[in-house]
């Protein structure tokens, strides 16, 4: 029998400009995720935070108002509804930073050595993950303080 040659096996290393590319559009993917996810959670998360202001808040006469304002199960499971999809969303947001700072960290140190040297960025202002960390968090909470307090 003919020995089979792998092609794979012949071939040089891929180039470290395939490489940087393919981990700049894997980065891209993360950081786009991750905007889109906090998106999606905060407009959830708003659209709870109507509902219960139009509970608690709306003069309206309707029986089934009424039922909810009065109905300590349906509270609890609005809090515990919000709650969940608030630690959903940080968790999200903080895995996909993650994801993204190790890729990050493996372009600088193998692909972009002397730009590295070169190059230091200086973070003055706050960086996206926590501004919508603290988005998150404060949606959620406010709504939890909303369901809780008698008003």
């Amino acid at each position: 029998m003919k020995e089979q040659t792998n092609k794979l096996n012949d071939m040089d290393e891929v180039s470290k400009d395939t490489v940087y590319s393919e981990m700049y559009i894997e980065m891209r993917r993360f950081r786009d995720y991750q905007i889109k996810a906090s998106m999606w959670y905060t407009t959830i998360l708003v659209s709870i935070l109507g509902f219960i202001f139009t509970i608690k808040f709306a003069h309206i006469q309707n029986i089934s108002f009424q039922l909810f304002r009065a109905n300590l199960i349906i509270k609890i499971l609005i809090l515990t509804v919000a709650t969940v999809i608030g630690v959903a969303a940080c968790l999200t947001i903080l895995y996909t930073n993650g994801r993204y700072y190790s890729l990050r960290k493996y372009t600088d140190k193998y692909l972009e050595p002397k730009l590295k040297e070169s190059f230091v960025v200086k973070n003055k202002i706050p960086q996206p993950h926590k501004l919508m960390l603290t988005t998150i968090l404060t949606l959620t909470v406010v709504i939890d303080l909303i369901i809780i307090l008698p008003f």
